[in-house]
């Protein structure tokens, strides 16, 4: 057959939030795909369950044929267990990721059977990064038992979200944009990582990751004259968005000053509201975990407020993102600074010289609530019952600005130090922020809060037990 697309798309989840752009996702990647006229088929599968989409992509590729390059793209919910990615179908559920998963180990053995002579994949999903590189034991094995080449570009690490949007999510619009970007000669693979890598070069909250096994020369399009119909209808969108925004500024332009500031002023909240959003989120994410669950035979938990950011677990994460963020106000300082630290033994060694040995550049972080507030950090700390068991802890913390609030959620797990003892720094499980309008619901959030520690937590349990149960059997 040549050149095959599979292009698949998962807006509606039986247990998840829903993601509405991910069928607009699919539209526009197989959009691109079909003006390169390279593809001599593009299959594309929405809102599948797991069974369904196995069967659609094993019939697909067994009625393949010879296959040159497979393209296969995948927007919608992921995850990681056990040391393994999956992709989220809509009936997905945690118990049972194999059976309502597509693991990233099972869609390697599918494409493996093509023996394309190029396998690309985009992934734009949370946690997709880092553990696609696995394939059994080997980075790339020989033809006929791994890929002769392959591209994996992914939407972030494995510790981080990929975020949505509308109509397209974030890293599909980039992955969009960046196809594009180039508009003479052939379009490679490479130009496309390479201006995405410029696209989120800044951003420490969602990296991109990459892995290339090839000549460098793959190519996406033989030609950009191929996508100026594409590129002239972005351009345009652009630009018709960049009038309206004109146009809006203009007419904010005619309006007296005081009602511009009076409009301004109206989107702002006051503290006393925001106050009450805090304290009512908090209250709603104690109440999520206070209801019984499985792991309760297992854990005791127990929650403490802070009115300021008190957590050395969280304090990093927050002071990074914020120290990028545009902000009306001055309530959260966040500064990032380096310095070199130099040991004092060694100056009295060497004299105060240009160079010291033991000197070294070092990064600080400072991060300062400087308004007065009641509530802005909630842990929830789980302790187990059993010595085998590690101990985890959510740390939510809300920083205040005059438009949104900005939620950070930092999950970390605690080995034992001592007997009765834990490690008071741990080891990050996730890290994941929100940017949340004064009014909005909080419902969806509390959500990911609960089933991502719930799911955290019992695979933990379940990995002692199978342990136990192996040095039993031993």
């Amino acid at each position: 057959m040549g050149n095959i697309a599979i292009v698949i798309g998962n807006s509606e989840y039986q247990s998840s939030p829903n993601l509405e752009c991910c069928l607009a996702d699919v539209t526009a990647i197989s959009g691109l795909l079909n003006a390169t006229n390279k593809y001599d088929s593009v299959k594309t599968l929405t809102n599948k369950k797991a069974a369904d989409l196995k069967d659609a992509i094993r019939t697909f590729l067994e009625d393949a044929g010879v296959v040159k390059e497979l393209f296969f793209y995948f927007s919608g919910h992921g995850c990681q267990k056990s040391d393994e990615f999956f992709f989220n179908a809509t009936d997905f559920d945690a118990a049972r990721p194999n059976e309502t998963g597509l693991s990233h180990s099972e869609l390697h053995t599918l494409l493996k059977a093509t023996n394309a002579e190029l396998v690309v994949k985009v992934v734009d999903a949370c946690s997709s990064g880092t553990l696609l590189l696995k394939s059994d034991g080997e980075f790339l094995p020989e033809p006929k038992e791994g890929f002769n080449s392959l591209i994996q570009i992914a939407s972030c690490l494995d510790n981080q979200s990929s975020l949505t949007g509308d109509p397209l999510s974030d890293f599909t619009d980039s992955f969009y944009g960046a196809a594009l970007s180039k508009r003479t000669g052939a379009v490679y693979y490479s130009d496309i990582i390479n201006a995405l890598r410029d696209q989120y070069l800044d951003n420490d909250t969602q990296t991109p990751h990459f892995v290339t096994q090839g000549t460098g020369r793959e190519v996406f399009a033989d030609s950009a004259d191929r996508l100026n119909l594409l590129r002239a209808k972005r351009e345009e969108e652009f630009d018709s968005d960049a009038s309206e925004n004109a146009n809006a500024q203009n007419y904010e332009v005619s309006r007296s000053t005081l009602d511009q500031i009076k409009i301004l002023e109206e989107g702002y909240v006051e503290k006393e509201a925001a106050q009450n959003f805090i304290s009512d989120f908090f209250n709603s994410i104690i109440s999520a975990f206070e209801k019984p669950s499985d792991f309760a035979s297992f854990y005791d938990h127990e929650h403490v407020i802070h009115d300021g950011f008190n957590e050395a677990d969280a304090r990093t994460f927050i002071t990074r993102v914020l120290h990028k963020e545009t902000r009306p106000d001055n309530f959260v300082t966040a500064e990032i600074s380096r310095e070199r630290t130099v040991d004092p033994l060694n100056q009295l060694r060497f004299g105060l010289s240009s160079f010291l040995p033991s000197s070294e550049m070092v990064t600080r972080y400072d991060l300062h609530l400087n308004c007065r507030m009641d509530a802005v950090q909630l842990k929830l700390t789980f302790t187990p019952k059993f010595q085998s068991l590690k101990r985890f802890s959510l740390i939510v913390s809300c920083a205040p600005s005059l438009e949104t609030c900005y939620v950070f959620e930092v999950v970390t797990r605690h080995a034992l130090s001592d007997w009765g003892v834990f490690e008071p720094l741990g080891h990050e499980v996730n890290r994941r922020w929100y940017k949340l309008t004064w009014n909005q619901k909080t419902h969806d959030v509390i959500e990911d809060f609960h089933s991502f520690l719930e799911e955290t937590i019992d695979e933990h349990i379940q990995t002692v037990s199978a342990r136990a149960a192996s040095s039993r059997d031993g």
